[in-house]
């Protein structure tokens, strides 16, 4: 389990590279993989904190001991930046999709809001319309399932979260049809 997500990450982080310097790119490795690829390794696992003194991982209460202030059903917002009314459209919206069956990244929401923005996506509904009607393809590339219904994919990592979505986007070489 752990020692497989550290491959993945590594991995994630080794494409990542060979994307922005050139090495041994893959030609058919587009933006939009490159996308999910910075996506998937912002929220890969990370490394433990170690204590280079003794070379140990240090370990805080906080590792050890369970935080009950929170939820299991609670959405906290890391950015820091929103409006009031903004982080309340984040948690409404995280909200629909959770009511739908999802859990969707605190990125992926702004990623939303982002393309209804721009005209890339016309509604939240459009969105959990792809999530349930949408053909289901499998990443072979960066992992994952993509759910893809009239040019809007979503990138769902292998954990079910949704990472991201992206309007105007065809189908990739490297998304195999699940069926």
């Amino acid at each position: 389990g752990a020692a497989r997500a550290m491959r993945a990450a590594s991995d994630i982080d080794d494409i990542v590279r060979r994307h922005e310097y050139g090495d041994e790119a893959d030609p058919s490795f587009t933006d939009t993989d490159m996308e999910i690829a910075e996506i998937l390794q912002e929220d890969a696992p990370r490394k433990p904190f170690t204590d280079e003194a003794d070379g140990g991982i240090v370990e805080t209460e906080s590792d050890t001991k369970p935080d009950n202030s929170i939820s299991e059903n609670s959405f906290v917002l890391r950015g820091t930046q929103y409006s009031p009314e903004y982080a309340q459209k984040l948690t409404d919206t995280h909200k629909i999709f959770k009511d739908n069956g999802y859990e969707a990244s605190e990125h992926a929401l702004n990623r939303i809001f982002g393309r209804i923005n721009q005209g890339k996506i016309k509604s939240i509904e459009q969105v959990v319309d792809v999530l349930k009607t949408g053909t289901t393809y499998k990443d072979t590339l960066n992992g994952g399932l993509i759910k893809f219904k009239d040019g809007v994919a979503i990138a769902i990592s292998d954990d079910g979260v949704i990472k991201t979505v992206i309007g105007a986007a065809k189908v990739k070489p490297s998304w195999e049809e699940v069926k």
